[in-house]
């Protein structure tokens, strides 16, 4: 369930407090801690050949963080010091994106609310606000993107086999090339994100009670109920968002039908 005791950052609700000193929004004085040079939005930090003179000094204030087989994401360095008011733990291009589009709290893309951040040239260090967008069904996107490659591989390959055809076969090339930069660079923000934003933004104005927001965002599967957040690791439920709401409101329905058959009885 949504941490609705601190709106401003409403999934910051694992066991992991990262946002220990309660910032509310990002703000241009945090985006300049954490890129304070222009390359830092697309710095591939341990990863950069050579490394730049700054990785690995007190000027960096971003890390890597591995999340299985060949995939990396860049985070800002969060801390507990108390001289660290603007500490934040967040990924960079989550980061970037809430600034680019001045959301006026912390929407954090999560397992709960099945949001995941989407490079659109498909390298996860360029977090430059044009290169992210918040999706969902992220793995399907990189799926219809590798079959237009793989076409196009296909088609390389036979062309360097049969070069009597190779006029015919690259004019082809050259068309899923095309269809291919269109389809990635048209990746475009879930209509649920600014859902989810306006639902939020009104709880903090005070103009729409908190029981109504909770209900507004599991119609969306942008929630869990609070039988979810004591039975599940929020960290490990990636993908299963319908089931698992859809089997807590299964299990309310049969405890109502139950309650009325008692009753009749």
């Amino acid at each position: 369930m949504p941490n609705w005791n601190q709106p401003f950052d409403l999934y910051n609700n694992t066991c992991d407090n990262f946002n220990p000193w309660n910032i509310t929004h990002i703000t241009k004085e945090l985006m300049d801690k954490y890129f304070p040079y222009d390359i830092c939005q697309e710095c591939m930090l341990q990863f950069e050949r050579p490394s730049r003179i700054c990785f690995g000094t007190d000027i960096c204030k971003l890390r890597t963080k591995d999340n299985g087989p060949c995939k990396t994401f860049v985070l800002t360095k969060g801390s507990r010091k108390k001289d660290s008011r603007l500490s934040l733990t967040i990924r960079t291009g989550n980061l970037v994106w809430l600034y680019k589009n001045k959301v006026p709290f912390i929407l954090r893309a999560c397992n709960e609310n099945g949001l995941e951040l989407h490079h659109k040239n498909g390298n996860p260090y360029n977090n430059r606000w044009y290169n992210v967008v918040l999706v969902d069904k992220h793995a399907k996107i990189h799926g219809e993107l590798r079959r237009v490659s793989k076409v196009i591989e296909s088609l390389i390959f036979t062309a360097r086999k049969f070069p009597e055809f190779n006029k015919d076969i690259y004019n082809s090339i050259k068309k899923l090339q095309i269809t291919h930069k269109n389809m990635a660079e048209g990746v475009k923000d879930s209509p649920r994100v600014f859902k989810i934003i306006d639902i939020v933004t009104q709880v903090l104005r005070g103009t729409k009670p908190i029981y109504d927001a909770q209900r507004e965002l599991e119609d969306i599967e942008a929630a869990f109920s609070s039988t979810i957040v004591e039975n599940y690791d929020l960290r490990k439920v990636k993908g299963k968002q319908k089931q698992i709401i859809d089997f807590e409101r299964q299990k309310g329905k049969n405890n109502a039908i139950q309650n009325v058959q008692q009753l009749v009885i």
